[in-house]
């Protein structure tokens, strides 16, 4: 049962992560143009968890997020999000990833 469940793991997500392009790779080249994304504005683009995208990108390329919280109608009222966005090197880090891989 531990060798079905070590195998389970070994052959889950991170197996296949890197096969083909995705959300990961689309998101960096939103935030590359400048984009100021928020979860609301996020899941129009099809990202449906937009704190673990950021992650992602950070860990994976290397790059810094800013962001801050910001105030934004929701069905029930006011709701208080974070905004991400990259800004000065990290942008450009970001804009030269897109680029090289065309």
């Amino acid at each position: 049962m531990s060798t079905e469940i070590g195998a389970a793991h070994h052959n889950g997500p991170t197996s296949n992560q890197h096969s083909r392009p995705g959300k990961l790779d689309q998101m960096l080249a939103t935030f590359a143009k400048g984009e100021k994304l928020n979860t609301f504005a996020a899941r129009e683009l099809g990202d449906t968890c937009l704190h673990t995208t950021v992650s992602g990108l950070q860990q994976r390329h290397g790059v810094s997020f800013s962001r801050d919280w910001q105030t934004v109608p929701g069905r029930f009222g006011s709701v208080r999000v974070r905004v991400y966005w990259l800004q000065g090197e990290d942008l450009q880090k970001a804009r030269r990833i897109v680029k090289a891989r065309g």
